[in-house]
C-alpha cells in the first residue's frame, strides 16, 4: 500500500509548541502532560480512521471492479461450456464444437478435462497442430513436463515451422526441467523460423537473458 501522501490523503505539518508564558504548579503541569497525551492519542486514532477509510475506498473503487471483470469472464466461460455441452449431446463428434469446448476448458483452467477434449478432437483431426500444441500447454500447467515436450515436438513434426511449439519447448526445458542447453537449442530454432514475429522476438529475449546469466 502506498504511503499516505501518495494515496491522496492530507499530510498534517508538525505545529510548534506554544511557549508557556506563566509558571504553572506541578499538579497543573501533570494535568497538562496528561491532556497532551490524550490529545496525541486522539489525533492518532483519527488518523487511523482516515487511513482505514481511504483503504476501504481504494479497495472498493478498484479491486472489486477487477474482480468483477474476472468473475464476468469466468461466468461467461461457464455459460459457454454449459451451452456447448448441451449442443454436443446431440452431436458429440462435431469437430468445431469439440475444439471450442477444449479451448474453453483450457482457458478456464480445467486442464485435465481440456486434455481429454483435445484428444477426442485429435482423433478426428490428427494433423491439427494448434490443438496438439495447446494440449501441451495444458500438460505444462499440470507440471507434466515430459508429456508437454512430447506434444510440442509432435507439433513440430506436423509443422516444422510452428514457431510457438519451438518457443514452448525452450520454456519447458528452462523453467520446468532447468535444462538451459536444450532451452537455448529450441529458442534458437524459434528465432530461425522468423525473427521478426512477436514469438521470434520473445525467443531472442530469452536467449539474451541466458547470455547475461553466463
Amino acid at each position: 500500500m502506498p504511503p499516505a501522501d501518495k494515496a491522496g490523503l492530507p499530510v498534517q505539518g508538525n505545529k510548534k509548541a506554544e511557549k508557556i508564558k506563566q509558571p504553572v504548579k506541578q499538579t497543573e503541569k501533570k494535568l497538562s502532560v496528561t491532556a497532551l497525551v490524550y490529545t496525541i492519542l486522539a489525533f492518532a486514532l483519527v488518523g487511523m480512521i482516515i487511513l482505514f477509510a481511504s483503504n476501504h475506498i481504494d479497495n472498493s473503487g478498484s479491486a472489486p471492479e477487477n474482480m468483477q471483470a474476472d468473475n464476468n469472464s469466468a461466468l461467461g466461460n461457464m455459460n459457454a461450456l454449459t451451452n456447448l455441452e448441451d449442443i454436443m449431446k446431440s452431436d458429440p463428434d462435431n469437430s468445431d464444437n469439440l475444439i471450442k469446448y477444449a479451448n474453453l476448458l483450457n482457458d478456464s483452467g480445467m486442464f485435465e478435462k481440456a486434455i481429454d477434449a483435445y484428444k477426442k478432437y485429435l482423433d478426428h483431426n490428427p494433423t491439427a497442430t494448434d490443438a496438439v500444441v495447446d494440449m501441451g500447454v495444458c500438460y505444462d500447467n499440470l507440471k507434466k513436463y515430459n508429456e508437454a515436450i512430447a506434444c510440442f515436438k509432435k507439433g513440430l513434426e506436423i509443422d516444422p515451422k510452428h514457431q510457438i511449439a519451438a518457443l514452448n519447448l525452450g520454456i519447458v526445458y528452462s523453467s520446468g526441467l532447468n535444462d538451459k542447453v536444450q532451452a537455448v537449442k529450441w529458442w534458437k530454432k524459434a528465432v530461425d523460423i522468423d525473427p521478426s514475429t512477436e514469438t521470434g522476438k520473445r525467443a531472442q529475449e530469452f536467449l539474451n537473458q541466458i547470455k547475461q546469466e553466463k
